[in-house]
């Protein structure tokens, strides 16, 4: 990691990004980095609580 008073933290990851070997290829991504706890966000009124999958419901059998 730099030695900088500025990175709080450091993330690495690895994608496997489909490309069909045209000249032009874009990929579009989005990435987010911050709170993920629901009432956090939910209370930047921004509805980013959103961002939080919710549990699958399961069906009764």
């Amino acid at each position: 990691m730099p030695e900088s008073g500025n990175i709080v933290g450091q993330q690495m990851t690895t994608l496997a990004i489909p490309y069909n070997g045209a000249a032009n290829y874009s990929f579009p991504i989005e990435v987010y980095y911050g709170p993920n706890k629901y009432k956090t966000l939910k209370a930047m009124d921004i509805e980013l609580q959103k961002i939080i999958p919710s549990a699958p419901v399961s069906s009764p059998s």
